[in-house]
């Protein structure tokens, strides 16, 4: 059955630092919105070690039925997060750019390599450590429509950089590369079939299982 519209309408939002503001207020601006902007609160502390860059904090998001995509230009800056034990997202992270980051999950700290790609625990606390800043790029899927199990879900975020493995490098980067094109809001039903069969497929290859059928189909 044809979907109508509205029912295939996403949410795009955008977010910039307005301009005439001093460099205080700029910092505070993007601190307010970054620990009320996104599904874990976040809270951001100015960074002891912040390089000399420009300090140009961006941000878009569309949100449809199941996911979530989002594109993050963060500026120099420590950050943390509380556990979120209700979230039922399985997310994928691309550091396009990640000079000198620290991601701290499960309280180890470890350096991330700029192109690097992972799973993140999106239920349990973590921090960063970005002096330069970094620029990284999401997916969220809802992981019950994948079925992706406890087990499963800690055997996925043990792994390694991802980056090199070809279903990420030919259909998941040129994905979240791609996405922010005019009037991709209005095709959220459609984008939402098309991540929930590639991640499907992904998580599949990975854990060496074969793919549910009904993960690929459909909504």
């Amino acid at each position: 059955m044809p979907q109508s519209a509205a029912e295939n309408s996403g949410q795009l939002r955008r977010y910039a630092v307005p301009e005439g503001l001093s460099p205080e207020q700029r910092f505070e601006h993007w601190r307010t919105w970054y620990g009320s902007a996104v599904e874990t609160p976040m809270r951001l502390e100015r960074s002891a070690h912040a390089a000399a860059v420009p300090f140009t904090p961006s941000a878009i998001s569309l949100a449809g039925p199941g996911f979530s995509l989002i594109e993050m230009v963060n500026a120099p800056a420590l950050g943390s997060w509380a556990p979120n034990p209700d979230t039922r997202d399985l997310r994928l992270a691309y550091f396009r750019k990640a000079a000198a980051l620290t991601l701290t999950l499960n309280g180890v700290p470890e350096p991330v390599s700029p192109g690097a790609v992972r799973f993140i625990d999106t239920s349990l606390g973590g921090s960063f450590d970005a002096p330069e800043g970094f620029h990284a790029l999401q997916i969220n899927i809802d992981r019950s429509g994948l079925d992706v199990r406890e087990a499963a879900l800690g055997s996925l975020l043990r792994l390694p950089d991802l980056a090199k493995h070809p279903i990420v490098g030919t259909f998941v980067i040129p994905a979240l590369l791609s996405w922010k094109r005019p009037g991709i809001d209005r095709e959220a039903s459609g984008t939402a079939d098309i991540l929930r069969s590639v991640m499907a497929t992904l998580v599949g290859s990975l854990l060496e299982t074969p793919v549910d059928d009904e993960a690929k189909k459909p909504a």
